[in-house]
Protein backbone atom coordinates (compact mmCIF):
# COMPACT_ATOMS: atom_id res chain seq x y z
CA UNK A 1 0.00 0.00 0.00
CA UNK A 2 1.25 3.73 -1.06
CA UNK A 3 0.69 6.52 1.53
CA UNK A 4 0.14 9.99 0.73
CA UNK A 5 2.87 12.25 1.76
CA UNK A 6 0.51 13.45 4.64
CA UNK A 7 -0.52 9.79 5.76
CA UNK A 8 1.28 9.09 8.92
CA UNK A 9 3.05 5.23 9.61
CA UNK A 10 -0.07 2.85 10.09
CA UNK A 11 2.39 0.62 12.32
CA UNK A 12 0.55 0.12 16.07
CA UNK A 13 -2.56 2.52 14.87
CA UNK A 14 -4.38 -0.26 12.99
CA UNK A 15 -5.98 0.23 9.62
CA UNK A 16 -9.59 -0.33 8.43
CA UNK A 17 -11.50 0.48 5.01
CA UNK A 18 -14.82 1.70 5.30
CA UNK A 19 -16.44 -1.23 4.82
CA UNK A 20 -14.17 -2.73 7.45
CA UNK A 21 -14.85 -0.15 9.84
CA UNK A 22 -18.72 -0.27 9.10
CA UNK A 23 -18.44 -4.45 9.86
CA UNK A 24 -17.02 -3.85 13.25
CA UNK A 25 -18.65 -1.32 14.71
CA UNK A 26 -22.69 -2.20 13.22
CA UNK A 27 -22.65 1.84 11.22
CA UNK A 28 -24.01 1.69 7.75
CA UNK A 29 -21.31 2.34 4.93
CA UNK A 30 -23.17 5.49 4.32
CA UNK A 31 -22.60 7.04 6.93
CA UNK A 32 -19.05 6.00 8.64
CA UNK A 33 -18.24 7.66 4.84
CA UNK A 34 -19.96 11.27 5.89
CA UNK A 35 -18.85 11.05 9.15
CA UNK A 36 -14.85 10.39 8.12
CA UNK A 37 -14.89 12.10 4.80
CA UNK A 38 -17.35 15.06 4.94
CA UNK A 39 -20.36 15.59 2.48
CA UNK A 40 -22.51 17.86 0.54
CA UNK A 41 -25.92 18.47 -0.77
CA UNK A 42 -28.39 20.73 -2.70
CA UNK A 43 -30.74 22.72 -0.71
CA UNK A 44 -32.46 25.09 -3.15
CA UNK A 45 -30.30 27.03 -5.35
CA UNK A 46 -26.67 26.64 -3.10
CA UNK A 47 -24.94 23.83 -2.08
CA UNK A 48 -24.51 22.72 1.32
CA UNK A 49 -21.25 21.49 2.43
CA UNK A 50 -20.90 19.39 5.98
CA UNK A 51 -17.25 18.64 7.16
CA UNK A 52 -15.99 15.44 8.45
CA UNK A 53 -16.82 14.77 12.30
CA UNK A 54 -12.90 14.21 13.18
CA UNK A 55 -9.81 14.70 10.96
CA UNK A 56 -8.66 10.66 9.99
CA UNK A 57 -5.67 9.80 11.40
CA UNK A 58 -4.56 7.88 8.28
CA UNK A 59 -6.81 9.96 5.72
CA UNK A 60 -6.35 8.45 1.83
CA UNK A 61 -4.30 6.03 0.89
CA UNK A 62 -4.55 4.39 -2.70
CA UNK A 63 -7.33 5.97 -3.41
CA UNK A 64 -9.56 5.41 -0.83
CA UNK A 65 -10.35 6.32 3.08
CA UNK A 66 -9.00 4.62 5.73
CA UNK A 67 -9.71 4.61 9.47
CA UNK A 68 -7.05 4.25 12.21
CA UNK A 69 -8.22 2.07 15.73
CA UNK A 70 -8.96 5.62 17.34
CA UNK A 71 -11.11 7.10 14.26
CA UNK A 72 -12.88 3.02 14.38
CA UNK A 73 -14.02 3.95 17.85
CA UNK A 74 -15.14 7.46 17.27
CA UNK A 75 -17.67 6.03 14.63
CA UNK A 76 -18.49 3.75 17.25
CA UNK A 77 -19.31 6.58 19.98
CA UNK A 78 -21.22 9.53 17.74
CA UNK A 79 -23.14 6.43 16.48
CA UNK A 80 -24.48 5.90 20.43
CA UNK A 81 -24.86 9.56 20.16
CA UNK A 82 -27.14 9.30 16.88
CA UNK A 83 -28.59 6.90 18.08
CA UNK A 84 -30.15 9.07 20.91
CA UNK A 85 -31.43 11.65 18.42
CA UNK A 86 -28.63 14.10 19.21
CA UNK A 87 -28.78 16.26 15.79
CA UNK A 88 -25.48 16.13 13.74
CA UNK A 89 -25.02 19.72 14.06
CA UNK A 90 -24.60 19.32 17.24
CA UNK A 91 -22.07 16.30 17.35
CA UNK A 92 -20.11 18.23 15.28
CA UNK A 93 -19.96 21.59 17.66
CA UNK A 94 -19.16 19.43 20.45
CA UNK A 95 -16.96 17.20 18.82
CA UNK A 96 -15.06 20.77 17.79
CA UNK A 97 -15.52 21.90 21.34
CA UNK A 98 -13.91 18.71 22.48
CA UNK A 99 -11.35 18.87 20.45
CA UNK A 100 -10.08 22.19 21.52
CA UNK A 101 -10.64 21.27 25.60
CA UNK A 102 -8.80 18.05 25.21
CA UNK A 103 -6.33 18.44 22.84
CA UNK A 104 -7.12 15.45 20.52
CA UNK A 105 -8.50 14.67 17.21
CA UNK A 106 -10.41 11.66 19.05
CA UNK A 107 -12.29 13.56 21.45
CA UNK A 108 -15.16 10.99 21.91
CA UNK A 109 -13.04 7.83 22.91
CA UNK A 110 -10.56 9.48 25.59
CA UNK A 111 -10.61 8.82 29.34
CA UNK A 112 -11.32 12.79 29.80
CA UNK A 113 -14.55 12.54 27.99
CA UNK A 114 -15.81 10.47 30.70
CA UNK A 115 -15.23 13.34 33.30
CA UNK A 116 -15.85 16.23 30.89
CA UNK A 117 -17.87 14.69 28.30
CA UNK A 118 -21.45 16.49 30.11
CA UNK A 119 -20.30 19.70 30.55
CA UNK A 120 -18.74 19.67 27.23
CA UNK A 121 -22.26 18.40 26.44
CA UNK A 122 -24.00 20.59 28.52
CA UNK A 123 -22.13 24.19 26.29
CA UNK A 124 -23.19 23.00 22.99
CA UNK A 125 -27.22 23.43 24.45
CA UNK A 126 -26.96 26.76 24.52
CA UNK A 127 -27.11 27.86 20.46
CA UNK A 128 -28.80 24.41 19.63
CA UNK A 129 -31.39 23.82 22.45
CA UNK A 130 -31.53 20.19 20.94
CA UNK A 131 -33.88 18.61 23.02
CA UNK A 132 -32.31 14.86 22.68
CA UNK A 133 -28.58 16.36 24.08
CA UNK A 134 -30.91 18.11 27.06
CA UNK A 135 -32.46 14.81 28.26
CA UNK A 136 -29.04 12.93 27.89
CA UNK A 137 -26.41 15.37 29.67
CA UNK A 138 -29.65 16.89 32.34
CA UNK A 139 -29.67 13.21 33.97
CA UNK A 140 -26.10 11.53 35.29
CA UNK A 141 -27.76 7.97 34.56
CA UNK A 142 -28.40 8.38 31.47
CA UNK A 143 -24.83 9.88 29.99
CA UNK A 144 -23.06 7.19 32.09
CA UNK A 145 -25.76 4.21 30.20
CA UNK A 146 -24.67 5.87 27.12
CA UNK A 147 -20.88 5.32 27.44
CA UNK A 148 -19.81 3.29 30.49
CA UNK A 149 -20.86 -0.41 28.95
CA UNK A 150 -18.24 1.35 26.08
CA UNK A 151 -15.96 2.36 27.59
CA UNK A 152 -15.35 -0.56 29.94
CA UNK A 153 -13.71 -2.97 27.44
CA UNK A 154 -11.92 -0.64 26.30
CA UNK A 155 -7.78 -0.89 27.90
CA UNK A 156 -6.37 2.45 28.08
CA UNK A 157 -2.76 3.93 27.99
CA UNK A 158 -1.59 7.00 29.77
CA UNK A 159 -4.63 8.76 27.92
CA UNK A 160 -6.12 7.28 24.92
CA UNK A 161 -7.51 3.39 24.27
CA UNK A 162 -5.08 1.10 23.54
CA UNK A 163 -7.22 -2.38 22.84
CA UNK A 164 -11.55 -2.80 22.58
CA UNK A 165 -12.76 -6.19 23.92
CA UNK A 166 -15.61 -5.83 21.31
CA UNK A 167 -17.73 -8.92 22.91
CA UNK A 168 -16.44 -8.31 26.26
CA UNK A 169 -13.73 -8.93 28.83
CA UNK A 170 -14.98 -12.32 29.84
CA UNK A 171 -14.57 -13.48 25.89
CA UNK A 172 -11.19 -13.72 24.15
CA UNK A 173 -11.74 -11.45 21.20
CA UNK A 174 -10.01 -8.03 21.13
CA UNK A 175 -9.06 -5.60 18.62
CA UNK A 176 -5.18 -4.36 19.03
CA UNK A 177 -4.32 -1.87 16.59
CA UNK A 178 -0.34 -2.82 17.68
CA UNK A 179 -0.81 -6.62 16.32
CA UNK A 180 -2.28 -8.01 13.10
CA UNK A 181 -2.50 -4.07 11.58
CA UNK A 182 -6.07 -4.19 14.62
CA UNK A 183 -7.90 -7.01 12.82
CA UNK A 184 -9.90 -8.94 15.40
CA UNK A 185 -7.94 -11.79 16.79
CA UNK A 186 -8.37 -13.85 19.59
CA UNK A 187 -5.81 -12.75 22.19
CA UNK A 188 -3.82 -16.19 22.67
CA UNK A 189 -1.44 -16.32 20.00
CA UNK A 190 -3.11 -13.35 17.69
CA UNK A 191 -4.96 -15.62 15.36
CA UNK A 192 -7.47 -13.51 13.41
CA UNK A 193 -10.87 -14.40 14.12
CA UNK A 194 -12.13 -14.52 10.46
CA UNK A 195 -9.34 -17.30 10.29
CA UNK A 196 -10.30 -19.45 12.27
CA UNK A 197 -14.28 -18.94 11.76
CA UNK A 198 -13.80 -19.66 8.47
CA UNK A 199 -11.90 -22.92 9.09
CA UNK A 200 -15.16 -24.16 11.31
CA UNK A 201 -17.26 -22.92 8.39
CA UNK A 202 -15.20 -25.11 6.11
CA UNK A 203 -16.86 -28.14 8.73
CA UNK A 204 -13.56 -28.56 10.61
CA UNK A 205 -14.72 -29.45 14.51
CA UNK A 206 -14.10 -26.14 16.87
CA UNK A 207 -11.24 -28.54 18.78
CA UNK A 208 -9.15 -29.86 15.69
CA UNK A 209 -9.23 -25.98 14.85
CA UNK A 210 -7.76 -25.32 18.46
CA UNK A 211 -5.11 -27.39 18.15
CA UNK A 212 -3.89 -26.75 14.76
CA UNK A 213 -3.13 -23.24 16.48
CA UNK A 214 -2.21 -24.56 19.98
CA UNK A 215 -5.16 -22.06 21.50
CA UNK A 216 -8.39 -22.86 23.85
CA UNK A 217 -11.89 -24.12 22.24
CA UNK A 218 -13.04 -21.38 23.96
CA UNK A 219 -10.89 -18.86 21.77
CA UNK A 220 -12.05 -20.48 18.71
CA UNK A 221 -15.73 -20.47 19.71
CA UNK A 222 -15.98 -16.87 20.65
CA UNK A 223 -14.14 -16.04 17.54
CA UNK A 224 -16.97 -18.50 15.47
CA UNK A 225 -19.88 -16.05 17.52
CA UNK A 226 -17.91 -12.92 16.65
CA UNK A 227 -17.85 -13.72 13.19
CA UNK A 228 -21.27 -14.92 13.08
CA UNK A 229 -22.31 -11.72 15.19
CA UNK A 230 -21.15 -9.60 12.59
CA UNK A 231 -22.85 -11.41 9.91
CA UNK A 232 -26.00 -11.13 11.45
Amino acid sequence: MTNSKETPSILGIGIYTIPEAARLTGVSLGRVRRWIAGYHYDYGKGRVDRPPVWRADIGTTDGGVCLSFLDLLEVFVVDQLRSRRVAWTTIHDVGKKAAEELRTNHPFCTQRFVTLGRTLLLDALLPTEDRALLDLVSHQLHFHRLLDPFLENLDFGARDPQRWWPTGRDRCVVIDPARSFGAPIVETKSVPTIVLSEAVRGGHSESLVAGWYGIPVRAVRDAVRFEESLAA
